[in-house]
């Protein structure tokens, strides 16, 4: 009886039910991931990875100028019809930076890699316009699903992502591809997903409200959600070149090789995020623009739940992730990858803070305090320029170099933690109807 009245209570927990709906899913995503790595360290050098990181790493800038952050606006406006005008906003402006990176990269090549320091990335920048309309496009449609807690749909994209993903980069490793066969197997997994969420769950909504889609009505919402972009896009590509920027330092003053290993020890300290981090952040993003139209007592008590969970659980499987594929990345990644199981237990710091800090981040958009979060961002890309500068005109061994970022990185997220703690206790809620 105390089984099933506790099954009642996890039923009716909304938040609960779909963090478990999107980890569930997100787990086996990871599984069909992983089991794919173990192939594709066979199959690829760790060369070919730090070319896929360059390229990941440009995709990642291109992708946020693409839409002016406006696709987090599609989940606040109470009616559909101005939802998607707002997707259609979007849409345009990811399909017009497409246009111009692919003039730019075409037609002007030694300049956009000279400019970003990823010379070995230079014949495969015909990727990246494919690249960003698909992830453009994900993106986008994620939201919507956001907006209509269609969490479901976010979950089974992310399994057609992976199978789509591990089919294309294992097939073309088998005939000696090289870099390409990472880089096509991006893009069929962007592909794949975000075609998967616009036909289950943007496209029925779209057609019921395509009457209502104008050009004045696109104009007059990006004018009402202007501190969108005004704020939250200069503070989104900060963020990003803060992530970013370590790829291409590592790739210049270390080599792709270096950056090859870091990338597989990266993506193996970031499950965690990925299958639970992200899965949280996904919920607690829609369920906070929900609790701050209600009561800004809700959101805060949503802010303290998550926090909890998202510590209790990081300082768990964050280290235990580590250290479990530092001991067993030689057998099952072949013996040239024991450096990346190295490299993952000194990424411990910047990977349990990432954890429990990137999800909550996203509050910063509900509370309208997108501002603060640029002058933190800010200080953080300075502060990791000058680390990786100093670094490499010292000529620090990369070992130095990793620790010396995992521990900075950690300092700026537990600064980027204790500020929003502030503003959401400092917060009075909505004074005005929207």
């Amino acid at each position: 009886m105390f089984v099933f009245e506790k099954y009642k209570a996890l039923l009716k927990d909304r938040f609960l039910l779909n963090v478990t709906k999107l980890t569930i899913t997100t787990l086996l995503a990871q599984v069909i991931s992983l089991l794919s790595l173990t192939f594709l360290t066979r199959l690829y050098s760790a060369d070919a990875f730090g070319v896929l990181s360059l390229y990941m790493a440009a995709l990642s800038i291109a992708t946020v100028v693409s839409t002016l952050h406006f696709e987090v606006s599609i989940t606040a406006p109470k009616s559909d019809s101005d939802a998607v005008n707002l997707f259609f906003l979007c849409l345009g402006l990811i399909f017009l930076t497409a246009w111009a990176l692919s003039i730019w990269v075409g037609f002007f090549p030694s300049s956009f890699v000279n400019l970003f320091k990823i010379q070995p990335l230079e014949p495969y920048l015909w990727a990246l316009p494919f690249g960003l309309i698909f992830v453009g496009f994900y993106n986008v449609s994620s939201y919507f699903c956001i907006r209509k807690q269609a969490y479901g749909a976010i979950a089974g994209a992310r399994i057609v992502q992976s199978i789509s993903q591990a089919i294309v980069q294992i097939v073309a490793g088998l005939f000696h591809a090289g870099p390409i066969g990472l880089l096509l197997g991006d893009v069929a997994c962007q592909s794949a997903g975000s075609s998967r969420l616009f036909v289950k769950q943007a496209f029925p909504v779209i057609n019921q409200n395509w009457s209502l889609v104008s050009w004045e009505r696109i104009k007059s919402l990006a004018a009402i959600y202007k501190k969108f972009p005004y704020f939250g896009f200069p503070s989104e590509l900060i963020i990003t070149f803060g992530t970013s920027l370590p790829l291409i330092f590592i790739g210049k003053g270390w080599g792709v090789e270096a950056l090859g290993y870091y990338m597989v020890a990266l993506r193996i300290s970031e499950v965690p995020l990925s299958l639970l981090g992200r899965s949280i952040g996904k919920v607690y993003l829609g369920e906070a623009m929900s609790c701050y139209n209600q009561s800004i007592g809700e959101l805060r008590a949503l802010f303290w739940r998550t926090s909890l969970q998202l510590g209790v659980i990081g300082i768990v499987i964050v280290p235990l992730a580590s250290f479990g594929f530092y001991f067993i990345s030689p057998y099952i990644f072949g013996q040239k990858w024991e450096t990346s199981g190295l490299y993952c237990v000194l990424l411990i710091p910047l990977a349990l803070s990432r954890f429990i800090v990137s999800p909550i981040l996203q509050i910063s958009s509900v509370i309208q305090k997108q501002n603060i979060e640029l002058v933190i961002s800010i200080i953080r890309v300075i502060a990791i320029v000058v680390l990786f500068e100093l670094a490499d005109r010292r000529d620090w061994p990369f070992v130095n170099v990793l620790v010396s970022y995992s521990i900075l990185s950690a300092i700026i997220h537990a600064v980027f933690y204790l500020t929003f703690v502030v503003l959401v206790l400092k917060d009075k809620g909505k004074t005005t109807a929207e």
